[in-house]
């Protein structure tokens, strides 16, 4: 039996990392493959195959997974910690506590223990919660590598061996058992502390894997069923009752409801939908019965590709990481020649070996890389799961990175500050035409044509009660239609179908209305013009809105659009935009992009369609409307599911809060090795105070950074 080749982008769920040294081990073993190119979280505990370019199989990856002394397992397999190995580490720790307790009473009161029981205490502790310390530093030191296991192993193994040489040997000195008991029970309660702040600081993705409906009410070949939602088939029909998540995207065939879509579109108002309406997967259904024809199920969902880009991004490293990855590589090393350092400058001060043995236990203990490895990762998690929330899709930490620095952002026009759709913005009658005729005729014209005009007009004279027939219709390519009613002929379209038909038209008051940017659909019998119709393209609701909140945070903006000088500097005016370039296309906006790259460091695109797509890819950091064009959703860093301009400044706001965080992360992590190391070298921390600062170390770093999500922007009105 052949094994299933191994896809790019493949996720592997990586067990028994202790720190971030562990997650660079391992993704040096995975890159030394011949064409895999891996990294490695440690935070998020998941290594991601970018590329297999050998198409190596899964088994093979995890092999070298499973030699670097971790567990593997694909992510989409991930079978959930046994009851039974929770239940014994439960136990294992809550003996630890025990033990430390009985162990430190004699500190505290005059009560001695004698050497034997505290060995029998102290034994269970140093080889059985205390084995995975053994066991990680012997994997890392095989691989010729050192991570936090080989710090904690080395300390509390030298003072219980200590308190061995002591209680068996002839030597003089005290017992340390307590010291390592305890060192090993603190380590182990904040590396528990850590687990559950990075359950907690991940919590943003598991709320969209909520959204996704465990099961769903189907139609299949005539019979109702309920089946899982991964088992739901193109061909079935899905009913979605009242107050259900919708299970697919699609189209209502029946029913009439109200549909929440805040996960969308960051919209709390539910909105009203029938027959012919399309619903989307993990929305909420509101009172009525729906019957939906799926056009996209599973993994081909909006949700599961938002969930897909949440992952990616989570699983992505900022360039700043990169620093604390190269600290972190040479970090272990270095703690150990310290350690040195520190046992025989006291030997050489002091000429007593225990007393220098215990203050480099204390500064083996004390220094630990996780919280440098956390720093980063768990800043980026929540921002991306905050963004998500927003409506906002970053799909790697580099753009969360580069959006904090925008120095210039440039605008495509059509669709972007512009709602795409255009709209009768004015109608022009001519003398002695009544408007209801007029309207009535260019109603009746239009509704047979498929021109994205035409329907906007329809649209706009849709309150007509009675349209006329038309008969022997024709459509004109590219310029309009015509038709008879009550046996007279009438044209709707634009200027050169009334040229082509000699039909009179007062050319002044056409070029006035061409001159003030609208595209004019003229509707005329065959002897005069009757009246014109303007239409524009309307601008975003939030679109001023959302300029000024760029202009206050600093950025300069741009807008980039294929109109006509005159035309794009009437819509400039009108939002109070003074830079824009005109006339421009789909590869000038590239160059155009490209010139204001060479006066600032850090400039972003804003687009919506394959035009766009160029300049999208060629930005610093790109955004895309997700109501626009596939491709340039797919080629942005960064989707506005929302359709929101809003959401840019917010993105902006929120990227700077994500890089403080990081930075104050990584300050703290700094600082705390800067002044604990030095405190433990110079004898003022013990091996217990050392324990217990390290695990709280990188809890600190987690918890500052979960205090990301009580951050929320604030609104124009």
């Amino acid at each position: 039996m052949v094994e299933e080749m191994v896809p790019d982008k493949v996720v592997l769920a990586v067990e028994g990392m202790t720190c971030s040294a562990c997650a660079m081990r391992i993704e040096k073993k995975l890159n030394q493959l011949e064409g895999v190119v891996a990294t490695v979280h440690y935070a998020s505990e998941r290594a991601r195959i970018v590329e297999n370019q050998q198409n190596l199989p899964l088994s093979s990856l995890i092999q070298v997974i499973e030699k670097a002394g971790f567990q593997a397992q694909e992510l989409i397999k991930v079978v959930p910690t046994s009851k039974k190995k929770v239940l014994w580490e439960r136990l294992l720790f809550l003996y630890a506590v025990f033990a430390s307790i009985c162990l430190s009473l004699p500190m505290l009161v005059s009560w001695s223990l004698s050497p034997l029981w505290q060995f029998l205490l102290a034994s269970p502790v140093q080889f059985g919660l205390g084995w995975r310390f053994y066991r990680g530093a012997y994997f890392a030191l095989r691989s010729g590598t050192a991570n936090m296991d080989v710090l904690v192993g080395l300390g509390t193994s030298m003072a219980f061996a200590l308190s061995l040489l002591v209680w068996l040997g002839s030597w003089q000195g005290f017992l340390y058992f307590e010291t390592s008991t305890i060192v090993i029970t603190l380590v182990f309660l904040g590396k528990l502390l850590e687990k559950n702040a990075k359950q907690r600081a991940s919590n943003s993705l598991q709320e969209l894997l909520q959204l996704q409906p465990e099961i769903a009410y189907i139609e299949r070949v005539g019979k109702s069923m309920q089946v899982p939602f991964a088992e739901i088939e193109m061909d079935d029909i899905v009913f979605v009752p009242a107050k259900e998540r919708v299970a697919v995207d699609g189209v209502v065939l029946s029913g009439m409801s109200s549909v929440n879509e805040s996960m969308l579109t960051g919209e709390a108002e539910p909105r009203s939908i029938g027959v012919g309406d399309q619903v989307f997967a993990g929305t909420w259904n509101g009172d009525g019965l729906l019957r939906v024809q799926p056009k996209a199920i599973g993994k081909h969902t909006g949700l599961a590709k938002i969930i897909q880009v949440v992952q990616d991004a989570m699983d992505s490293k900022p360039p700043i990481q990169r620093f604390a990855d190269r600290v972190s590589s040479i970090f272990v090393p270095t703690v150990v020649a310290l350690a040195s350092i520190t046992f025989f400058a006291w030997l050489f001060m002091v000429s007593d070996w225990q007393v220098a043995l215990i203050h480099a236990i204390s500064v083996l203990v004390i220094s630990c890389p996780c919280a440098l490895g956390l720093a980063t990762p768990t800043a980026v998690v929540v921002g991306n799961g905050l963004a998500a929330k927003m409506g906002i899709l970053i799909k790697d930490a580099a753009a969360l990175e580069t959006i904090a620095s925008l120095q210039v952002i440039l605008f495509d026009k059509t669709g972007t500050l512009t709602c795409g759709t255009p709209e009768v913005q004015h109608v022009e009658i001519m003398p002695g035409v009544a408007e209801n005729f007029l309207v009535q005729i260019a109603h009746s014209l239009e509704k047979h044509s498929n021109h994205p005009l035409a329907a906007s007009i329809v649209a706009y004279t849709k309150d007509v009660v009675f349209p006329l027939e038309v008969e022997d219709l024709q459509t004109v390519p590219g310029k309009g239609v015509v038709g008879k009613i009550a046996d007279k002929t009438y044209f709707a379209g634009k200027l050169e179908l009334l040229q082509e038909n000699h039909i009179f038209f007062p050319s002044g008051t056409l070029q006035k209305l061409a001159r003030q940017g609208y595209s004019l659909v003229c509707i005329a019998n065959d002897t005069k013009l009757l009246g014109v119709f303007c239409l524009a393209d309307s601008i975003r609701e939030d679109t001023q809105v959302a300029l000024q909140d760029l202009s206050d945070l600093g950025i300069h903006f741009a807008m980039l659009s294929g109109d006509t000088q005159e035309s794009a500097r009437k819509f400039a005016e009108s939002i109070a935009l003074t830079d824009y370039t005109a006339g421009v296309l789909p590869e000038q906006k590239l160059q155009v992009l490209r010139e204001f790259q060479k006066k600032y460091t850090s400039v972003a695109m804003v687009g919506d369609g394959i035009n766009d797509a160029p300049a999208l890819a060629g930005a610093d950091v790109s955004f895309a409307m997700a109501s626009g064009s596939r491709i340039a959703v797919e080629t942005a860093d960064i989707s506005i599911v929302n359709s929101r301009l809003q959401s840019i400044p917010r993105a902006v706001l929120l990227s700077r809060q994500v890089l403080r965080k990081i930075k104050q992360n990584l300050f703290f992590a700094f600082i705390y090795n800067v002044v604990g190391i030095p405190l433990a070298a110079f004898g003022i921390l013990s091996p217990v105070f050392a324990g217990a600062a390290m695990a709280l170390s990188s809890v600190s770093v987690i918890t500052n950074s979960l205090l990301l999500r009580n951050w929320k922007t604030k609104d124009k009105e």
